[in-house]
């Protein structure tokens, strides 16, 4: 047995378990109520993902894979002591001993400041930070197809003896994603638990990147994306159905966002949940949509027929539409993911 892929596992289990206790803490809190489907969901994925990192390999008692497993457990381990056991847990020694530590700067002092920082914000400045925001969301496509690429075009066959290219493209999906799940779950529930004992350093960091509207009382929305998209790394899942998702969830969503917020003029009004929204926002994310969703499948050809293909156009467009103009308590890019990849699949299903 592979022990090392156990404790993966059990890193990503204790992800969930945070995660549930954090939202069955906080049940009856108004400010939740809109996010609990979507955090239980993220929950069930987190379940989901420490179960498939037992099958990371296909042979995991194999040197290799050992080796590699090993890496990761020590990554995930030296990550926890040094922003939880070096930054988190003096603080909360301290707060400890002292209950009046830091009592003056309260998470809703921090909400407040941020909320007058925003009202004075420029425009070219409220842009500037959109893009920084959502060019996180346009890099992680840009780096599963990257590691994609590697691991067809490029695979170091004679470094990495017994492992197959869709191994080692799922170890490197996994260990990204795993990094980056330890550092917001530690971030995001500390931040909403006990703003007081994160380092300044991260008072600094959520001042700059976290989302006041959508963001203040629930996990970054990042994570879910992540978690969403990770459900398509199987083996048995055609490579393009990864792709769509992770273009529907990170491109089409961040340039409907950015587009909309920045350029929009045309309210949608009275059409779906969310009438400060624009036509503009709308129209870029169908645009990007068909344009991402056609050279996916133009630049990685499948063995669909023409009607097959129209289904996946129609269908992702279907779900982007829908999910920009009524989804409320579920994350749009939980959304735009799943279920855009579950169409895209279904068809590659019926087809081949």
């Amino acid at each position: 047995m592979n022990f090392w892929l156990l404790g993966i596992s059990c890193y990503i289990f204790t992800f969930g378990i945070a995660l549930a206790l954090h939202i069955f803490h906080r049940w009856n809190d108004p400010n939740k109520r809109n996010f609990r489907i979507s955090e239980l969901t993220a929950v069930i994925l987190f379940f989901y993902h420490g179960f498939q990192g037992f099958n990371l390999f296909t042979n995991p008692t194999d040197k290799t894979a050992e080796f590699l497993s090993s890496i990761l457990f020590l990554l995930l381990s030296l990550e926890f002591l040094i922003l939880f056991g070096g930054n988190v847990l003096p603080n909360i020694i301290k707060k400890k001993k002292n209950s009046q530590y830091r009592v003056e700067y309260s998470y809703e002092n921090f909400l407040s400041e941020m909320m007058e920082k925003t009202q004075n914000l420029s425009s070219k400045a409220v842009l500037m930070r959109d893009l920084s925001r959502k060019g996180l969301h346009i890099l992680q496509f840009l780096g599963v197809l990257l590691i994609y690429l590697i691991s067809e075009k490029i695979y170091p066959y004679q470094l990495l003896q017994g492992l197959t290219s869709w191994e080692f493209r799922n170890y490197f999906y996994f260990l990204i994603s795993a990094l980056f799940w330890m550092i917001m779950m530690i971030g995001d529930i500390t931040r909403i638990e006990e703003w007081r004992v994160l380092p300044k350093w991260a008072w600094k960091w959520f001042g700059t990147s976290l989302d006041l509207k959508r963001e203040k009382f629930t996990i970054n929305g990042a994570t879910p994306i992540l978690l969403a998209n990770m459900v398509w790394i199987h083996p048995s899942i055609p490579i393009q159905v990864l792709l769509i998702a992770v273009w529907i969830s990170c491109i089409s969503d961040a340039l409907a966002a950015l587009v909309g917020k920045n350029f929009g003029r045309h309210a949608l009004q009275r059409l779906g949940k969310f009438p400060k929204k624009t036509w503009e926002g709308l129209i870029a994310g169908i645009l990007s949509t068909i344009l991402g969703t056609t050279g996916i499948l133009f630049f990685l050809p499948a063995n669909i027929p023409l009607f097959g293909l129209l289904l996946i156009l129609i269908g992702t467009i279907t779900v982007f539409v829908f999910t920009d103009l009524f989804c409320i308590y579920l994350n749009d890019n939980l959304v735009n993911s799943l279920a855009g990849g579950f169409i895209v699949w279904m068809v590659f299903l019926i087809f081949q």
